[in-house]
């Protein structure tokens, strides 16, 4: 099992492009033996939302980045 931290993202996101979603969290998972800690950002499926996730990014601003950057579903 993965260790994580979850916290609030006090930057502008993009609602989630696929439930629209705005309650939005990021995540830092701890890195182990020499690797680095990673960053995401998730869409709480507890909230509701879908459970979407970024990719995993070595800062939180490429997380960010990332997030809204996506596009939008039809």
């Amino acid at each position: 099992m993965e260790d994580y931290t979850d916290f609030i993202v006090d930057n502008e996101l993009k609602p989630c492009p696929f439930c629209g979603n705005t309650k939005l969290t990021g995540r830092m998972y701890i890195g182990k033996e020499g690797f680095r800690n990673r960053f995401a950002i998730l869409c709480n499926y507890w909230e509701p939302g879908c459970g979407a996730e970024s990719g995993h990014y070595h800062t939180l601003k490429e997380a960010i980045d990332s997030w809204n950057r996506r596009t939008p579903q039809p």
